[in-house]
């Protein structure tokens, strides 16, 4: 379970254009409202 959750995650990250799972992790940690801004988007990501 936790595997698919960091693999979501993963996905997520690579796709909001951040340099790297560990950078965009700590960007979405100072700013909490991004992450959910990033879970709610509409668009597709593969887009």
């Amino acid at each position: 379970m936790m595997a698919s959750l960091r693999n979501a995650v993963v996905y997520l990250l690579k796709g909001s254009g951040h340099g790297g799972v560990a950078s965009g992790t700590r960007v979405m940690a100072a700013d909490p409202r991004r992450a959910l801004d990033l879970l709610t988007a509409t668009s597709s990501i593969s887009e």
